[in-house]
């Protein structure tokens, strides 16, 4: 769960680095819009606590390598 929640954030920030970018050479003007961040940022919390609970069945299982290494 820690890398996907680290990728969303980093997705999230590099999404708005990319659209500062895009105004700075498009020659409009920049200004800094977070209508959407609020939204986006419940929909990564969103994905990241779906990822938790679907981990959860594997709380406390061991898991065996030559279990893996015989596949």
């Amino acid at each position: 769960m820690l890398p996907l929640s680290i990728g969303l954030a980093l997705a999230l920030v590099t999404g708005k680095v990319a659209e500062s970018c895009y105004l700075v050479t498009g020659g409009s003007e920049i200004y800094w819009d977070f209508a959407g961040v609020p939204m986006l940022t419940l929909a990564a919390a969103g994905v990241a606590a779906v990822s938790a609970v679907g981990a959860l069945p594997l709380v406390g299982r061991r898991i065996d390598p030559e279990l893996i290494r015989r596949d």
